[in-house]
């Protein structure tokens, strides 16, 4: 059960992780388009 538990979490850190590259990725390419 402890093992499921570790997967679960490393799942939802690897998706935590891509979300966040992908907001840092739009927000760089969005933040020169609004300061032009």
């Amino acid at each position: 059960m402890q093992y499921r538990y570790e997967k679960e979490a490393y799942q939802f850190l690897a998706v935590y992780r891509f979300l966040g590259y992908a907001l840092a990725v739009l927000f760089s390419q969005v933040s020169p388009t609004m300061a032009a």
